[in-house]
């Protein structure tokens, strides 16, 4: 019996010492990309791609190369495919930005950081504050599009400085003390058929809801 595994364990230690030789030689051929790139670096992608041709299939690190990939800013996640005999499929998720935050950073749908080279996203929410995480800002974001929900109002940017919150739709600039935000809010809504009657302007209104009775337009 101990000659038997003796024998079976020194095959296999020999397979895996001499891989190619029980499954022949397999340079890579051809690499294939499936995704739906729309920012990530197509340039450096295609350069990785090149390199892994002629290279033996299980000689490549697969790890690594997953790394490498991933290292790029735009993406997410990369999944690498073995096709014997010739082939590989790289697959790639991007990084989908939900909003902008601090102006520095975009946070993606998990909401988690990334940081680029460059800001390309132009038409994207906006966040920020000097107080707060981004994660209760994103909450507070939530929470005043569902008051300004019925008016068919939205949010372009939410900013909070020194305990104010400042808001910017299409046609209004709303800035409210952060602490009464909500009733206030609530206030605006419910006189905002008048207010849209009195005031009429192809440019930005300036709501300040700071006031501690009614509100001032500017």
């Amino acid at each position: 019996m101990k000659k038997i595994i003796f024998i079976v364990t020194f095959f296999l230690i020999l397979a895996l010492y001499n891989y190619q030789f029980f499954l022949g030689s397999n340079p890579v051929k051809e690499v294939s990309l499936e995704s739906d790139l729309m920012h990530a670096n197509e340039k450096y992608l295609d350069t990785t791609m090149k390199s892994l041709i002629g290279l033996e299939m299980y000689d490549i690190d697969l790890r690594e190369l997953k790394i490498l990939i991933e290292n790029q800013p735009w993406i997410k996640n990369a999944q690498i495919i073995l096709n014997p005999p010739k082939n590989i499929t790289i697959k790639i998720i991007e990084h989908k930005a939900m909003y902008l935050w601090n102006n520095k950073k975009y946070v993606n749908y998990d909401g988690d950081f990334f940081i680029t080279p460059n800001l390309p996203i132009n038409n994207i929410l906006k966040i920020s504050s000097d107080q707060y995480s981004h994660k209760h800002m994103y909450g507070l974001y939530i929470s005043i599009n569902e008051i300004l929900l019925d008016l068919d109002i939205e949010i372009t940017s939410l900013h909070n400085k020194n305990s104010m919150i400042f808001i910017k739709s299409k046609n209004l600039n709303i800035v409210s003390r952060y602490s009464n935000h909500q009733s206030r809010l609530e206030e605006f809504v419910s006189v905002y058929d008048q207010f849209q009657a009195t005031y009429k302007s192809k440019k930005p209104v300036n709501v300040d809801l700071r006031y501690p009775t009614g509100f001032a337009v500017h």
